[in-house]
């Protein structure tokens, strides 16, 4: 009977539709119930239709949709008495009718199996699998990631646990290192999978709580790295100063002093600030004014050529923010002047810009 229902329903471009509609009803109820709109559906397709329920095209398209249980009371009511809607669509989609939450209960079986295979295979990366089991919103990527193949995600994995079990004991760029990890020197860069998930998981590693923050933006990042040792740019990521006096762990650091002598400015990449064990004002007062133009920087210098000064040239980078770590260590108070607003900075090198007290005119805001 089955193939008879089939031969009669097959081949019409209005049950072809109506039945897809119902189809996706059912994935998203789990059942056979609800209705489907027909307000898409041409005359042409809809005269197949209205032949089976043996009413008018006109009526049922003012009536607009059309009932799951309609359908299946009128289908009993036929020759095709004994045949269920749900086996008439299994039928003709040939496959088995799934609800959209038996499927979510069948992948998210697969993928936490597959979690546990990794968890085997990688232990390293055993905290980071925990957290992905947690489903929060930054692990979504990684799981299409694992959807699209596991095959290559179980090598992204290899390279991730390769590279956590021999992290830089000194510091390191981040090409040489991807280079000793993975023999290609752009295995790691950010704007490849890799990357990204060697980002994810220090991160995750670093923080080892229910809130781990990914960071996304370049500085972020920056300062990540840093903290297993790698360092992505330490050239072109500099801040400015002026007067200013640095000691490295054999004692005072030339090149420092003789700037602070001459009044000179330097350009401080990040390359030479890791090296520093202390950086101080030249002169006794500990008051050091942070600006972020350097036409305002230069004509400040103008003026007052002996003070202490920083520019960060806009937002504050990697460099400018380890330059003020090292200032608060010797008990600096840090000004800030910007969009004509003098800010007193109360810097701490595990929470930054956020501890910020401001004051116009003598006025604390």
């Amino acid at each position: 009977m089955i193939k008879e229902a089939l031969a009669y329903f097959s081949g019409d471009r209005g049950y072809r539709r109506l039945f897809s509609l119902f189809k996706k009803k059912y994935e998203s109820l789990g059942r056979i119930g609800g209705t489907v709109k027909l307000d898409q559906f041409t005359m042409d397709e809809l005269e197949a239709i209205v032949r089976f329920f043996g009413v008018t095209a006109s009526g049922l398209k003012q009536k607009g949709k059309l009932s799951l249980e309609g359908f299946e009371r009128q289908l009993r009511s036929t020759k095709f008495d004994g045949i269920s809607l749900k086996e008439l669509l299994e039928a003709y989609f040939k496959e088995p009718l799934v609800s959209n939450k038996e499927k979510k209960q069948v992948k998210d079986r697969q993928q936490a199996q597959l979690l546990d295979q990794l968890e085997a295979d990688f232990p390293k990366l055993a905290s980071w699998i925990d957290h992905l089991r947690k489903k929060t919103p930054d692990t979504y990527w990684v799981y299409r990631l694992m959807d699209e193949s596991y095959e290559s995600f179980s090598q992204m994995l290899h390279h991730l646990e390769v590279a956590l079990r021999h992290l830089p004991t000194q510091f390191e760029r981040l090409p040489i290192f991807s280079q000793r990890i993975t023999r290609n020197p752009h295995a790691f860069d950010l704007n490849t999978n890799l990357g990204k998930l060697l980002i994810h998981v220090l991160a995750v590693e670093h923080d080892q709580d229910d809130f781990s923050v990914v960071p996304a933006d370049s500085e972020g990042i920056n300062d990540l790295l840093l903290k297993y040792r790698i360092l992505r740019d330490d050239i072109t990521n500099y801040v400015t100063c002026a007067n200013l006096i640095a000691d490295t762990e054999e004692g005072l650091h030339p090149m420092w002093e003789a700037a602070a002598t001459t009044h000179s400015v330097l350009n401080i990449p990040l390359r030479e600030l890791i090296a520093l064990a202390r950086v101080y004002p030249a002169r006794k007062n500990k008051d050091v004014w942070i600006v972020e133009n350097s036409g305002v920087y230069s004509s400040i210098l103008d003026q007052s050529p002996e003070a202490p000064l920083i520019c960060t040239h806009g937002q504050f980078k990697l460099s400018a923010l380890l330059l003020l770590d090292l200032l608060v260590r010797e008990g600096c108070m840090l000004y800030y002047a910007g969009d004509l607003v003098l800010k007193v900075l109360v810097w701490h090198k595990d929470y930054g810009q956020d501890i910020l007290t401001m004051f116009v005119y003598g006025k604390w805001i």
